[in-house]
Formats: structure tokens, C-alpha cells, sequence
């Protein structure tokens, strides 16, 4: 019997990730599907950018209706945890990534980034939320079986691959300090922003030190043992069975905050949608207490109030202004945002801190029949936490909590954190048209969303020329706001600089640090397509 074939666009961060997605398409899998096979195999071979151990915020429409959010986002630790128990956090500095006879070591590696200096340890690690996201929208929407969709994943991790940007990765090898943390907290791997390194660290020409010009393949044992007992068991192997159990033993022995207790009690969250309205098309973002949709939509409604008053239609600078005022007004504007999901306390301590997670991805699906998928997922940085026997890697995320003297938290067990992840779908109120989209890029996140957005509902470009745009972004610094900017925008940009006295960097070329949009659209015709942004690795297709 032919099986019947869903026409359905993917963009996501990887070739490999697609891969997953075009596979569970072709044997008949719908958008839904596809959408949550690429995912769980993005927390495989998009090494450093998310994990299981990770979060991830999922948002899906249904054909006709409000897109709606599944929060996997992080949680704070705590519950039934000792009051008098230490914690101990390590600060980690240095990036380098290591394999021992092709088997990736994911305990060696702390994800810091830019290599700055982080917390890392048994204390840093918050209840992870990104499996819980994907199997929810799996048993909501999807059709094919479980086992089906873990398949990708669960080969990718015993069979071996090579991780995207695994040439940078090698480049940024480097030695690690020693502040009491163990030899698996020693190593940092390096964020997939390829403007980090230069592609040789040992200057023969190579990237992995082994003199053949290509990384060599890596393997995940460990990972592909728990990905087959989640492939049995479902989430609840990885809450409440022997993956909870292993890892809240090694926290426990080591003093840190995340109990079996917590993983038990976390499930992933259904939100309606945060909407705005632009022009005839509705855009849906991510709700508090996820910062990201929230800084996007600030950005927005503040350029469309702009446009409003402009009799004409701007010109290129006049836009660039418009997007400089907006993005400085927004950022102004979140740190007096009270958002009743979050403490005031724990709200104002991880507003700077959460802006600063590096290590995400994005992938977006839509099908001819109107399903739209749009999912971005973190890592955020590595706590270098072993659990040998399971082999994923876990975040640092409950570094953004704030502590006491003696260590302990303050903020009450199972509370979401902020996050900057910003998955995002619009829609038209009367054609077929939809688009998917989102991107990675920590602090970027909200602004290159806003721009794309932007481009595409008030400007009217189409998809590409929106995604390829140049971008400009207005970074927080100590010393006020600082304007970044991509070439062909520089004198509307160079004059908000001006204007406000902001001080300008100028980029040579469209550039990672702007983030990368990945989109996947349904066009008036109601056909499927789909755009990855050149700044950043990825890959596009469209099936059936």
C-alpha cells in the first residue's frame, strides 16, 4: 500500500536535524510528526545548542485556529531537598571539546560561550523541560507511533555523526582554569556562532587535530541506551523512572539542589499565545514568563505605532531609525515589566542573566493542510554534571537563580524561569498564508524575530527577502545602549547612533551575532516553502 505523503516545509538548524524531519515524512508522518522528530534529534546532533537536559518552548496552530504555546521551559529545584544541605557551584572558564577514540565525551565540555566565566556544578543544574515539550505536543497532535519518531535520534547518538560547526567547535580548543571544580567541569565547548574562530587551532591546516581535514565522527553510547528507554517509556522513564533516578542520586551525592521530587512534578505547560495584530495578518509569541516573546512583541508594537504616524512610506534610513527607537524603548521598557508568573525577587535577578544564553536552536514546519510548528530549544550553557550511565548533558540554567550565603535558592521549587526563546507564528485573516519562524541567538533572539517580522507583515517582502535583510541590534551595556549593524543600513543607523549618542559598531557582512532566522511558510496559493538564514548553519526542504 502507497503511502500517502503530507506536502511539508522544514528550515532547521542542521542538515542532520532535517534529515530526521524528511525521514519521519516520508513514511507518512504530518507536520506534527515531523516536527517533534527533528526536535529530539536536534537535542542529539546539535551538540552544545540544546539537550534532553535542556528546555524548549514548542508553539503549534492548529489549521483555523489561535497558535498556542507548550512551555518546556526550566524550573527551579528544590523540593524535598534538605534545608541544610550545601551546594556547591564551580566557575568555569576556557573552551575546548574532547573525544576519546570517537565517543564524544559530553561530560567534558561547559558551554560558556564567548568563553566567559559561569556557574557551573551540581547547583546549577534546574529541572530540564525540553522531552516533556515534545512528547505534549506528540500526544496532543501527533500520528505515528512514539518509537517511531525516537528512532532518528537514538541512531544519530549509536551509529555516530558529525555535529554541525564541529570545525569551529575543535578551532576554539583552549585551556580550562581549576577552581575546585572536577575534571569533567574543566572543558568548554564553543557556542555555533562561526565568527568565533578561525577553522585551525593547531595550524596544520585542519580543524581536529588529526591531520585529515575532517572531524571525525562521534558516537553517544550512553545517550543511545536512554534514548531506547524513552523510545519504551515515554517521558515518564526520563521524570519518574531510571533516568530521574540516576540523576538525582548524583546530584544528591554531590550537593545539588535538583531532586527526584522535581523532576516527578514537572510538566510541560500548555499557554494561550501572546497576539498582536499587524495590518491583516495576527502574530503569536511566546508569553510570559518567557522573556523573548515579550521583548519581541515590545519591539513590534512600537515600530507599528511609528509606522502609523508616518504619512509616507519610509525610506531605508527613516526604517532604520524606526527600528533603533523601537528596540531602545523596548529594552528600556522590560526591566519595569511585573510579570505575576515570576517573583519580583527572581524576575529582577534573572532579567540581565537569562538575555545572555547563547546556546539555542530553532527549527519551524508547515504543512499544505495549515499545520504550523515552531520550536526553539536551549542548552544554555553545560553544568558538567556526569551521569554516566545516561549520557546527556545537562544545563546551568539554576545559575540565574538567585542564592542565599550558604548556597541555597530563593525561589520557590517548580517556578518557571525566564527565557529569551522566542518561537513565533503569524497568520492572515483571509488567505491561506502562515509563516513559522524563529531563531537562536540568546540576547538576538527577540530583535531578529521583530525585524523578519517586520520585513514580512509591514513592508511587505516576501519571506527571503525578509530573513536576508540586514539586521541591526541595540545591545544593554553598563554604559547604556550600543547599536550593531549590518552593511546597507548604516546611515539610517548611524543617525539613530548619532541622535542618542549610542555608540555604533559597524559589521562588514551580514553576520551569526544577528542570529538565525529559519522560517517555513504556507504562501496565498496555500503551498508550503521554507527559508534558512545564511547568517547561521542550517537546512530547508520541502516534502512530498
Amino acid at each position: 500500500m502507497a503511502v500517502k505523503l503530507h506536502r511539508i516545509a522544514t528550515a532547521a538548524g542542521s542538515a542532520l536535524t532535517l534529515a530526521a524531519a524528511e525521514r519521519v515524512a516520508l513514511v507518512g508522518g504530518g507536520a506534527i510528526d515531523v516536527a517533534a522528530a527533528a526536535a529530539l534529534s536536534a537535542m542529539v546532533g546539535e551538540v552544545g545548542r540544546c539537550s534532553l537536559g535542556g528546555s524548549a518552548f514548542v508553539m503549534v496552530r492548529v489549521p483555523g485556529r489561535v497558535a498556542e504555546v507548550i512551555d518546556g521551559g526550566y524550573a527551579s529545584p528544590g523540593l524535598q531537598r534538605p534545608r541544610h544541605a550545601r551546594a556547591p557551584v564551580w566557575r568555569a572558564r576556557g573552551q575546548s571539546l574532547g573525544t576519546r577514540g570517537g565517543v564524544l565525551d559530553l561530560f567534558d565540555l561547559v558551554s560558556a560561550g564567548d568563553g566567559a566565566a559561569l556557574d557551573v556544578g551540581p547547583a546549577s543544574v534546574a529541572v530540564p523541560g525540553a522531552l516533556a515539550a515534545v512528547e505534549a505536543l506528540w500526544r496532543r497532535y501527533g500520528t505515528l507511533p512514539w518509537r517511531e519518531l525516537v528512532a532518528p535520534a537514538l541512531e544519530l547518538a549509536r551509529d555516530g555523526f558529525v555535529p554541525p560547526g564541529a570545525a569551529e567547535v575543535a578551532a576554539a580548543s583552549g585551556p580550562a582554569s581549576d577552581q575546585g571544580a572536577p575534571e569533567a567541569a574543566k572543558r568548554d565547548a564553543k557556542r555555533d556562532a562561526k565568527r568565533d574562530g578561525d577553522g585551525d587551532s593547531d595550524g596544520d591546516g585542519d580543524s581536529d587535530g588529526d591531520g585529515d581535514g575532517e572531524p571525525a565522527p562521534v558516537r553517544m553510547p550512553a545517550l543511545a541506551d536512554a534514548l531506547d528507554y524513552i523510545a519504551r517509556e515515554g517521558a515518564r522513564g526520563f521524570y519518574q523512572g531510571d533516568i530521574a533516578a540516576l540523576l538525582a542520586r548524583a546530584l544528591a551525592e554531590s550537593g545539588g539542589h535538583l531532586t527526584r521530587a522535581d523532576m516527578a512534578a514537572y510538566q510541560a505547560t500548555r499557554r494561550a499565545s501572546q497576539t498582536l495584530t499587524s495590518g491583516e495578518f495576527t502574530l503569536g509569541l511566546n508569553p510570559a514568563p518567557a522573556i523573548g516573546g515579550v521583548a519581541a512583541g515590545l519591539i513590534i508594537e512600537r515600530l507599528q505605532r511609528a509606522w502609523a504616524r508616518t504619512a509616507e512610506t519610509p525610506d531605508s534610513a527613516a526604517r532604520a531609525r524606526m527600528q533603533a527607537e523601537a528596540q531602545t524603548e523596548a529594552l528600556r521598557a522590560l526591566s519595569g515589566l511585573e510579570v505575576p508568573a515570576v517573583d519580583s525577587l527572581a524576575w529582577q535577578h534573572q532579567l540581565s542573566r537569562a538575555l545572555l544564553a547563547t546556546s539555542t536552536t530553532h527549527l519551524s514546519v508547515t504543512s499544505a493542510d495549515g499545520w504550523a510548528i515552531a520550536i526553539t530549544a536551549a542548552m544554555g550553557h553545560d553544568s558538567g554534571v556526569r551521569v554516566p550511565e545516561v549520557g546527556v548533558a545537562w544545563n546551568n540554567a539554576a545559575s540565574r537563580l538567585p542564592r542565599d550565603r550558604d548556597g541555597l535558592l530563593q525561589a520557590r521549587p517548580g517556578q518557571r524561569l525566564i527565557s529569551p526563546l522566542c518561537p513565533a507564528i503569524g497568520w492572515h485573516a483571509r488567505d491561506p498564508r502562515v509563516i513559522a519562524l524563529g531563531s537562536p541567538g540568546g540576547p538576538r533572539i527577540a530583535s531578529a524575530v521583530a525585524q523578519v517580522w517586520a520585513r514580512y507583515a509591514l513592508e511587505g517582502l516576501g519571506l527571503e527577502a525578509a530573513v536576508s535583510a540586514p539586521r541591526l541590534h541595540v545591545e544593554a551595556t553598563a554604559e547604556g545602549e550600543r547599536i550593531h549593524c549590518e552593511p546597507h543600513c548604516e546611515p539610517g543607523i548611524a543617525a539613530a547612533g548619532r541622535k542618542g549618542g549610542a555608540p555604533l559598531r559597524r559589521y562588514e557582512q551580514l553576520d551569526s551575532y544577528f542570529g538565525g532566522v529559519h522560517c517555513a511558510a504556507i504562501d496565498a496559493r496555500g503551498e508550503p516553502h521554507s527559508v534558512c538564514d545564511q547568517r547561521r548553519d542550517g537546512a530547508a526542504s520541502v516534502i512530498g
